[in-house]
């Protein structure tokens, strides 16, 4: 249980660090707060993608296995 935790922690870090650099997370926050981490990560991996070096890279990495199970669809949309 304390593992789950700990990665929700960082995911929150993360919304966090994009909120006080000024980006539009309130509807990731929102997932977040209604317990739907995979859709909160996907807003913060989009970020992440679109804008390199804002968050960490190996948090982004550590956060992938646990909430990133559609990032596929996520990056096969984006490449169009």
């Amino acid at each position: 249980m304390a593992e789950k935790n700990n990665d929700l922690d960082l995911l929150w870090q993360q919304l966090q660090i994009l909120k006080r650099a000024g980006f539009e997370v309130d509807q990731s926050v929102e997932f977040f707060e209604h317990g739907v981490g995979e859709l909160a990560f996907d807003g913060v991996y989009y970020f992440h993608v679109r804008h390199p070096g804002l968050l960490k890279q190996s948090d982004i990495d550590y956060l992938i296995p646990i909430f990133g199970e559609r990032l596929s669809e996520l990056e096969r949309k984006d490449s169009t």
